[in-house]
């Protein structure tokens, strides 16, 4: 997850990056060709193509950070496998920023797909909860695999089949 959030995070710096640098090429490369179309022409068709190469890499490095950041990614990042037929993704929030991660998905599923994710990511299994008064069973885990310091937590209420997993990763 780490690895995920240190490249979404620098390919947002290059996404800016990139478009700051064109803010300013393509205005000067538009004067200079209404200036010197005539005289520099054969240099113009060289360099224009240049131009469009820093605009078609930020467009590629958009199109991947939001290829890589839709829910079915996130949910795929945080479990290790698909979202199951019976699993309905209703919403996805992750930041990443520095020694810092964060993912919060919410989600409808069957107890099967639950009792998978718990298995995997809990080392638990849905018949040792118990729930709370509104009907939610709660599990929390603390590991070290990509940060320092990592919580995931998830709650599940089997009754509507709404499900709540939230991740936290500090360095």
């Amino acid at each position: 997850m780490a690895i995920f959030f240190s490249l979404a995070f620098t390919l947002a710096l290059l996404v800016i990056g990139l478009i700051l640098f064109c803010s300013l090429a393509i205005p000067t490369w538009l004067l200079l060709d209404r200036l010197v179309l005539t005289r520099l022409s054969k240099v113009l068709r060289i360099r224009l193509p240049l131009v469009l190469v820093p605009l078609a890499y930020a467009l590629l490095s958009f199109c991947l950070f939001m290829w890589f950041t839709r829910p079915t990614a996130l949910y795929e990042m945080a479990f290790s496998f698909s979202p199951t037929s019976d699993v309905t993704i209703s919403a996805s929030k992750h930041n990443g920023i520095g020694d810092f991660g964060e993912l919060d998905l919410t989600f409808t599923a069957n107890k099967i797909t639950i009792d998978k994710i718990l298995d995997q990511r809990f080392n638990s299994n849905f018949g040792e909860a118990t729930s709370d008064s509104d009907g939610y069973y709660r599990f929390k885990s603390e590991y070290s695999e990509s940060f320092t310091s990592e919580t995931a937590e998830l709650e599940y209420n089997p009754a509507t089949g709404k499900a709540r997993y939230r991740w936290q990763g500090i360095d």
